[in-house]
């Protein structure tokens, strides 16, 4: 499947992805654009762990985000509400 952890997941552009991260991101539709546009994003906070976190607007109020540690992206969510992100910033105390 490639190299790190869980391999290159086919559309990461090259990055490496962890066997979660490459689940996710297959399962969510991601595309090597909708990867690229995540990551260069300005928006990237920290979480607790040390875990970089993408966070892109793709629509008003809608968000994709990609959560990349050492070993490559971790998990990767599409299309999520401002509801949900705001959830999750909360619950894994992102800075």
């Amino acid at each position: 499947m490639g190299t790190g952890a869980g391999g290159n997941f086919g559309n990461t552009n090259g990055s490496k992805a962890t066997k979660h991260g490459s689940e996710r991101l297959k399962e969510r539709g991601f595309s090597r654009n909708d990867i690229s546009n995540t990551k260069s994003t300005s928006n990237v906070k920290t979480q607790s762990d040390g875990a970089k976190v993408y966070i892109k607007e793709i629509s008003p109020g809608k968000y994709n985000v990609i959560v990349e540690g050492n070993r490559g992206i971790i998990t990767a969510l599409k299309n999520i509400s401002k509801k949900s992100l705001d959830r999750l910033n909360k619950n894994y105390n992102w800075r």
